[in-house]
């Protein structure tokens, strides 16, 4: 996936080289506010579309491994289908959940 944004983590700039990349979806296959189910090198990944920018993060619940693609988005914050445990696509963080203090 050929993406015009760099991947940015509070506070920090990562030099990035084409050479680790793994290309896994065409860039015009995500739409703004979709995501898609991908598994580079076996890895189970979701990206998100959200203002442009394309984010990756794990593909499956830390509450009951439930594939994160199958839920919704909601801005930078996907919903799990399964129990509503919210992450934020920016950088995998849980946010909420209707069960949260069980984790």
């Amino acid at each position: 996936m050929n993406s015009t944004h760099e991947p940015q983590l509070p506070g920090k700039t990562l030099p990035i080289s084409a050479v680790n990349w793994t290309d896994v979806l065409d860039d015009k296959a995500l739409l703004e506010g979709r995501m898609a189910p991908v598994y580079p090198l076996g890895v189970n990944v979701v990206l998100a579309r959200v203002g442009g920018a394309v984010y990756a993060v794990s593909g499956t619940c830390a509450h009951m491994a439930c594939p994160l693609f199958m839920g919704r988005l909601e801005g930078y914050t996907i919903v799990c289908s399964c129990h509503d445990w919210r992450f934020d696509v920016r950088n995998g963080h849980r946010r909420s959940g209707s069960d949260a203090e069980a984790f």
